[in-house]
């Protein structure tokens, strides 16, 4: 199954209403990446800063390939959580039970 999250490099940060949530979008169409939209500090908002995602609260910052945890306040092997997508046809999409 798959729930469709943005057309591909308009909207880094995409809604997922049936989860509730909204993640960021990001890399190219040979490698996409998303993530929850939240910092595994206290649950802050994220923005892109180059190859970081940065928490828009208390400064945590993220790695955006992995979103592995480069600076705190957020514990240091903390790690944001990634989407399975697939980019198709220009839109990213997230997939799941496949």
């Amino acid at each position: 199954m798959k729930v469709p999250l943005c057309a591909f490099g308009r909207n880094p940060r995409a809604g997922m209403p049936s989860l509730g949530a909204r993640c960021s979008c990001f890399g190219s169409t040979v490698c996409p990446k998303a993530v929850f939209n939240f910092c595994m500090h206290l649950g802050g908002p994220m923005r892109r800063d180059g190859e970081r995602l940065v928490c828009e609260w208390h400064g945590a910052e993220f790695e955006c390939g992995r979103g592995t945890g480069l600076k705190g306040p957020a514990p240091k092997d903390s790690r944001l959580i990634t989407l399975p997508i697939r980019a198709e046809d220009g839109v990213l999409n997230y997939i799941y039970g496949e």
